[in-house]
């Protein structure tokens, strides 16, 4: 038996050594040829295990690319990774670790192909150093802030803020990584009840199961965790059983950070204690807040030498007397409150395809995501500035126009009685649901929002301001471009919602032309007029 066994291992190292012929040196040098490693997983060769949790994860080779990439593997078939691929995928920013693709084995088993950091993770750090430098971790806790905020924009509570799932790349930028926790607003209320979280980074309405009250705040105290153990060397609350901790963390407000180390700059405590109050409104109202005062830690501005005060009455005096004399720009009376902020929104579609992998959950201006096909389901997300009455249409390639929100979608008829304002809207309702796509001419199709302050009246006929769309050709297969009142975003505007693949005007000037003649009926009607329009391979020529 033990000369079996001694020839069963020669032949899994032989047959690494073969795996490894393909990659790099640098790859090569580092491979791990222990039996406990697989040599490959699908058609990744394997170089080593990256860490080993409820799901490992493994350092591996892309071939067909020629990069690394670091993929998750389920510990029993699915186990929920596919759910937590689904989420991180539609969430495109420079802070979030990429998904590549999701994979499934003929077992059943599945695996997740994501974005390769080699600066490894905050925990890692924290070994090593136990603290850092109150300019480093502000500037750190902000990067991550801004992070988290695009997946509060996205609808989504992360639920698992912690040094583990902050990860660095090569030039030491931190990404935000496992979504495996994160949670829906569409969701929540299906979760009341749930109790999850890693423990010393969970808030108090997380220890209470209130997954249907959870929103950005929740987050913001797990920063708020974060931050305080980068200055202090520890968490804020302490526990030798689940029980203590949370009773801790329900019961006991932190410790003052000087308290443990006076050098600890005063403001950056304040910053921190606020992201750490129990009551969830007295917490920074979104992470983008959190993120502004720590750069303005990071970045004070230079205040200007005080003048004597015999100096500074005249000036106070003269400018008193101007204020009064000029009419106000916006036509109402000086002293008045601000008008509110301008309404605009945003629209995106999420493109998920059954029998293409590498499409799976990708935002539509993503390489790789177009041409839509028959065969793929979508979802539309869109988001307003603040509250205010939305309304989606979808116009195909023909310039047929079809209703999609608030109506039932297909139906101008059944539109609902009482509408009410809102803020995001993701269509289908359910997170976990997609549309189909039926076959049908080729060309550029578009999904338009509108939006207004007021309820839509029987005094506009939308479905007729719509009628008589010209049609909508295709000049470039791999084309996604967003308009906003019948101009095409620049990159200067909005790189996430540019043109993508060229120029609009040299890309598809129908399309350019079809939303100024949108912007000319509808612009008298409705505030907003934000479109995305995109090529689709429909199966059969117009």
């Amino acid at each position: 038996m033990g000369e079996v066994a001694r020839d069963y291992g020669a032949h899994r190292k032989i047959e690494s050594l073969f795996g490894l012929l393909s990659l790099p040196p640098q790859l090569a040098a580092v491979a791990d040829l222990s039996g406990d490693v697989p040599s490959r997983i699908g058609r990744y060769p394997v170089v080593r295990l990256l860490g080993r949790g409820i799901s490992p994860v493994y350092l591996a080779y892309d071939e067909r690319l020629g990069r690394p990439v670091a993929i998750k593997v389920a510990s029993s078939p699915r186990a929920g990774l596919l759910d937590d691929a689904r989420k991180a995928a539609r969430l495109d920013h420079e802070g979030i670790v990429t998904i590549y693709a999701v994979e499934e084995a003929p077992d059943g088993s599945c695996h997740v192909v994501m974005e390769y950091l080699e600066g490894g993770s905050l925990a890692g750090q924290l070994a090593a150093a136990r603290k850092l430098a109150p300019g480093e971790a502000a500037e750190l806790i902000a990067a991550v802030a801004d992070a988290v905020h695009h997946a509060h924009r996205n609808g989504f509570v992360h639920r698992d803020l912690k040094p583990e799932n902050i990860l660095f790349d090569r030039e030491g930028r931190p990404h935000l990584a496992d979504f495996g926790l994160a949670v829906h607003e569409s969701e929540q209320r299906d979760l009341a009840g749930h109790v999850s979280g890693t423990w010393p980074y969970m808030a108090p309405e997380q220890v209470r199961g209130e997954v249907h009250r959870l929103d950005g705040r929740t987050d913001i105290w797990g920063l708020g965790v974060i931050l305080y153990r980068l200055l202090t060397g520890r968490t804020p609350f302490q526990g030798r059983a689940w029980q203590e901790l949370f009773d801790e963390i329900l019961s006991r407000h932190p410790k003052p950070l000087r308290q443990i180390d006076d050098a600890v700059p005063e403001q950056l405590e304040r910053i921190c204690l606020k992201c750490l109050a129990k009551d969830v409104t007295e917490r920074y109202g979104t992470a983008a807040d959190l993120a502004r005062d720590l750069r303005r830690f990071c970045h004070p501005r230079r205040r200007p030498a005080a003048l004597p005060a015999a100096a500074v009455l005249p000036i106070l005096l003269t400018l008193c007397g101007f204020w009064l004399l000029v009419p106000s720009k916006s036509g109402q009376p000086l002293g008045s409150p601000p008008a509110a902020a301008p309404l605009s929104g945003t629209i995106d579609v999420l493109v998920w395809s059954p029998q293409d992998k590498s499409r799976q959950g990708l935002a539509i201006g993503r390489p790789g995501a177009l041409p839509l096909r028959a065969g793929d389901q979508v979802r539309v997300e869109a988001r307003l500035t603040r509250l205010a009455y939305a309304y989606i249409v979808w116009i195909d390639s023909q310039g047929k126009v079809s209703p999609v929100y608030p109506w039932k979608p297909g139906y101008w008829t059944e539109r609902p009685r009482e509408e009410s304002p809102a803020e995001r809207i993701g269509v289908p309702e359910a997170v976990d649901q997609w549309w189909p796509m039926q076959p049908g001419p080729s060309g550029t199709e578009t999904v338009l929002l509108l939006a207004r302050e007021t309820p839509l009246g029987s005094e506009v006929g939308l479905e007729q301001l719509l009628s008589g769309l010209p049609r909508q050709p295709r000049q470039h297969a791999e084309a996604a471009v967003w308009f906003v009142n019948g101009q095409s975003l620049t990159a200067a505007e909005d790189p996430t919602r540019a043109p993508k693949f060229g120029e609009a005007h040299q890309v598809d000037n129908a399309v350019l032309q079809t939303q100024r003649l949108l912007q000319q009926r509808l612009g008298k009607h409705f505030a907003v007029t934000c479109a995305v329009s995109f090529s689709v391979d429909g199966g059969r020529e117009p």
